[in-house]
């Protein structure tokens, strides 16, 4: 029993050494690694925005015990907006997925340009079609339920036809509309260890 575990174990050996000379080395897959993380993904923009939206809600139902949620739920906003102000541009969703907010050019954004970032995207993205809901649900109320149907179908299909479309510019690597009007950006701050980049 010993000599053939001993033999497995040199047929193993000699076996592995001859399979690993189809594979990558580990430096050819580090910096296909580093490459990848080079780019801010779809899947670390959706992971550092659940964290975000986590945050600004348990925020919001903090506030709201003091507050009507009406004015509570302006609390993620100003999560949103404040906190890459006092974190050199990164919301703590941001800073976990190592990702920051930067202007084109390069530099710092300021303040105004965080709220028009974030006040855009929560304008379009959240309070436009929850009040145009609204706004249909007390309008028509008293109308046809046909009416409200064709209304609800109007509005929400163009929220998802809105979504699909920067959806696709966004796995295009194009700027999304928020990013276009704040004149801001996501970079990743993963880069390539000294030692693997020389």
């Amino acid at each position: 029993d010993l000599m053939m575990n001993t033999l497995g174990g040199m047929l193993g050996f000699s076996l592995a050494r001859l399979l690993t000379a189809w594979l990558p080395d580990r430096e050819a897959l580090d910096s296909a690694s580093f490459a990848r993380g080079h780019h801010v993904s779809l899947l670390r923009r959706l992971l550092a925005l659940g964290c975000d939206g986590v945050i600004g809600l348990l925020l919001c139902g903090a506030m709201s015990i003091f507050v009507p949620f009406r004015w509570a739920s302006w609390s993620i906003l100003a999560y949103f907006c404040a906190c890459p102000m006092l974190l050199r541009g990164q919301t703590l969703g941001l800073r976990w997925m190592r990702i920051r907010i930067e202007r084109v050019d390069g530099a710092a954004p300021k303040g105004h340009q965080y709220w028009i970032r974030y006040g855009s995207l929560f304008l379009t993205a959240v309070w436009l079609p929850l009040r145009l809901n609204l706004l249909i649900l007390r309008g028509w109320g008293t109308s046809s339920p046909m009416t409200m149907m064709i209304c609800f179908g109007i509005v929400n299909g163009g929220y998802l036809f809105c979504l699909l479309f920067e959806g696709i510019r966004l796995a295009m690597h194009k700027p999304l509309f928020h990013e276009k009007l704040s004149g801001t950006r996501l970079i990743s701050l993963i880069s390539a260890p000294e030692s693997s980049a020389s």
